[in-house]
């Protein structure tokens, strides 16, 4: 999940600079939006990485952590779609 949650950040980073290069404020803006959205979901990864240091990844934080990306993506996505 984290590396696929990575390959989408470095993707919107690619689409938010061109983004940028239009100078304009609502593109500036959307991009900031977006990036603060993406800042949130990561904070996910959190617990998920502390008991993967500890050895003890239990199955209800990983259960946990998919319904939650699932609904922070999907609302990042409504979000995207809104922006573009």
């Amino acid at each position: 999940m984290k590396i696929q949650f990575q390959n989408l950040r470095a993707t919107f980073h690619v689409v938010a600079e061109l983004a940028l290069q239009l100078q304009t404020a609502r593109a500036a803006n959307a991009a900031a939006e977006l990036e603060a959205g993406l800042n949130i979901i990561s904070e996910e990864f959190v617990p998920w990485q502390q008991e993967m240091q500890a050895g003890a990844l239990n199955r209800d934080t990983v259960a946990r952590m998919g319904r939650v990306l699932h609904e922070a993506v999907g609302e990042w996505q409504k979000e995207l779609k809104k922006c573009s």
